[in-house]
């Protein structure tokens, strides 16, 4: 912005500027034809981003995120063979459960879902895009070419091998403990595949007439996600840090120590202090019902006393 100074000239005076402006308004009125004008605006004065006096630190990294998603760099490695694969994987996965195929934009988003935690959400981003450095990736290295197999199971270490087939305690006991407390919901257990793993934000799961069931949806979200990360960290453990196989007592637990912090978590989200963030008790109620026994009274919803989740003893952060 800059200040503009106006001053009143007399006219008919003599003075050559006023004269010469009358000599040019009688031309203009006397044209037949308009003159055409270009208006558009020169590069060196055409302003572009974000007004530094209003600019947050959302705003701005909402832009750079904008503009990087729009060069031909970023489409090009969004456009990976791992990462095409992947996602026709999951579309095929979730449209046999859907009964539709979700877009790409949905599955990306989905990664993002508000019920999968932030590290699970780049657990599954990873996963989508192949880029942990598991199988293949030690072919391509001098001397660390036999990291490239399951030093259990002797066969290419792939994610899916990791998550779903690998015989060293961990993955099955994993899947059967989730197995195991979905049989509480009147639905049928999804049996879990890579490609429904990588689609567990966009699965929506039904009832036997077409009816979309939102709480057993966002259990099924929270336990899938919840489970194949544990399996992942299990083998980080046992491959990285050399620990050895875990026992299935210890897997057991803290698989249950996972489900139970995120029932927990919920609860604690139903307290009006968290604002726009809270979760709503209805959604705690939908989702847990089923799966969480409530020990003090029967008629109490799932967040207020003491409840058991598959024989252990689980405490409401609300009160």
């Amino acid at each position: 912005e800059a200040p503009t100074t106006l001053t009143w000239v007399k006219g008919h005076a003599g003075i050559a500027g006023n004269e010469e402006a009358d000599k040019l308004a009688n031309e203009g009125r006397d044209k037949q034809q308009e003159d055409e004008i270009d208006l558009t605006v020169k590069p060196q004065y055409k302003l572009t981003g974000l007004r530094l006096s209003k600019i947050t630190q959302s705003l701005a990294e909402k832009a750079i995120k904008r503009k990087k998603a729009k060069s031909a760099t970023y489409q090009r490695k969004l456009r990976r063979r791992a990462t095409t694969r992947n996602l026709g994987m999951a579309q095929a996965c979730a449209a046999e459960i859907n009964g539709s195929t979700p877009s790409e934009g949905v599955l990306w988003k989905s990664v993002r879902h508000k019920d999968i935690t932030k590290r699970i959400q780049f657990f599954l981003w990873m996963l989508y895009h192949d880029a942990y450095k598991v199988g293949e990736y030690w072919e391509q290295i001098p001397g660390f070419e036999q990291r490239a197999n399951c030093p259990h199971c002797r066969v290419p270490e792939t994610m899916e091998h990791i998550l779903l087939e690998c015989t060293c305690p961990g993955q099955q006991t994993v899947w059967d403990l989730a197995k195991e407390l979905w049989s509480n919901q009147k639905s049928h257990w999804i049996n879990p595949s890579f490609g429904t793993i990588l689609a567990c934000g966009a699965i929506s799961v039904r009832d036997e007439s077409g009816k979309h069931m939102p709480g057993e949806s966002r259990l099924l979200r929270i336990i899938v996600s919840e489970s194949a990360h544990l399996i992942w960290k299990l083998r980080n453990e046992r491959v990285i840090n050399d620990t050895g196989p875990v026992s299935t007592e210890r897997i057991t637990k803290r698989w249950r120590t996972a489900i139970e912090g995120r029932y927990q978590l919920d609860c604690t989200l139903t307290s009006n202090r968290f604002g726009k963030r809270q979760l709503a008790k209805r959604t705690v109620d939908r989702t847990w019902k089923c799966v969480i026994q409530v020990c003090d009274d029967p008629s109490q919803k799932p967040w207020g006393g003491t409840g058991v989740l598959v024989g252990e003893r689980v405490r409401s952060a609300v009160r």
